[in-house]
């Protein structure tokens, strides 16, 4: 479940997704529509790190 686009934090997080079978970053940075958007394109399955906020990261 990814967060709503009114649920996730507003200021300024790094955030990073990531390729669950390979381990790999897929795409990094501030913006969490892009990033999402990039790793949507991708086709993996990933889950997103919440690098300078870890206490948004959840486990599925």
């Amino acid at each position: 479940m990814l967060y709503k686009k009114k649920e996730y934090p507003e200021k300024h997080i790094l955030l990073r997704a990531i390729d669950l079978t390979s381990g790999d970053v897929i795409c990094e940075g501030y913006n969490y529509d892009l990033i999402v958007e990039k790793a949507e394109k991708s086709k993996k399955d990933y889950i997103l790190d919440f690098i300078t906020d870890p206490e948004f990261n959840f486990v599925f």
